[in-house]
């Protein structure tokens, strides 16, 4: 039997998606028997992939993400959608952000679009930091002294300089709307969190 679209996603437990089915899934380990209904993604990945937001580093995540981009880049519209709005409601869950409106990913663009939004809330954000550290005068040699960004200013003075370079430099429109409109608490313990892990890549990237 093939799911419509409004069967495949989570619901109490079970995860649907594009013709997998897993009553439980929170229970299942990796030896899990996933029954096949009409081909397609392998649902324990999937799953792990939307958990991964909250409960793996950074390195986890980025392997998980480029794992399971190579199994669902040749899927078909509908199927990505239903991936695109589980991980919107993840990072709704975790990051307290919601994006508005809700996108529609009426493209393949659309996706990748989003995709790489993903990979900026997670790993893919060496480049950011370094012109945030740039913007507020900061020499990248002096970085490995500051234990965190409110140690180099205070959260309002880097709200400032991440408003300034999301005018100065181009991002795709997700990170830009993040950057801007996400509340202050949230994205400062995002920062501080992707400065403590990616700092080290930051003076790498320079030296």
């Amino acid at each position: 039997m093939q799911l419509d679209d409004e069967s495949k996603k989570e619901i109490d437990n079970n995860f649907y998606i594009s013709g997998y089915t897993v009553a439980d899934i929170s229970d299942i380990d990796e030896e899990a028997i996933i029954e096949k209904q009409d081909g397609g993604f392998f649902a324990y990945d999937g799953y792990n992939f939307i958990d991964s937001f909250d409960n793996i580093n950074f390195d986890e995540f980025e392997a998980i993400f480029y794992y399971t981009y190579g199994i669902i880049k040749d899927f078909e519209l509908n199927d990505l959608r239903i991936i695109c709005r589980a991980i919107i409601e993840k990072i709704k869950d975790v990051y307290e952000y919601q994006i508005i409106p809700t996108p529609v990913f009426n493209n393949f663009d659309d996706v990748d679009t989003f995709l790489d939004f993903v990979k900026f809330l997670k790993f893919d954000n060496t480049s950011f930091l370094y012109d945030l550290i740039t913007d507020m005068d900061v020499q990248i040699k002096d970085i490995n002294y500051f234990k965190g960004l409110t140690d180099i200013a205070s959260d309002t003075k880097i709200i400032n300089h991440i408003e300034n370079i999301s005018f100065k430099f181009k991002y795709n429109s997700y990170i830009y709307q993040y950057l801007i409109n996400q509340s202050k608490k949230p994205l400062i313990e995002w920062l501080e969190k992707i400065y403590d892990y990616k700092k080290s890549d930051v003076y790498t990237h320079v030296y």
